[in-house]
């Protein structure tokens, strides 16, 4: 389980998506990911705009830098 959510993290610093949706209804994941170190930093970087029962939206924060396009690492 360890190497999935490592591969998990890894995959979000790199792409860096500009919107992460969290379900809330998924409590165990959601509390071994607040235990790492790593998704805690990741998630600073982000804030909650909406919400209901089920799903919390996080949008990343305008002033945190974005990975760079697949177009722009070919220039």
């Amino acid at each position: 389980m360890d190497r999935y959510f490592d591969d998990k993290l890894a995959e979000l610093e790199t792409k860096q998506p500009a919107l992460i949706v969290v379900q809330k209804t998924d409590r165990d994941l959601i509390e071994e990911l607040s235990r790492r170190q790593g998704y805690v930093a990741f998630m600073r970087s982000y804030r909650p705009i909406a919400e209901d029962d089920e799903v919390q939206v996080m949008l990343r924060d305008a002033d945190v830098s974005q990975a760079p396009s697949p177009a722009a690492a070919s220039d």
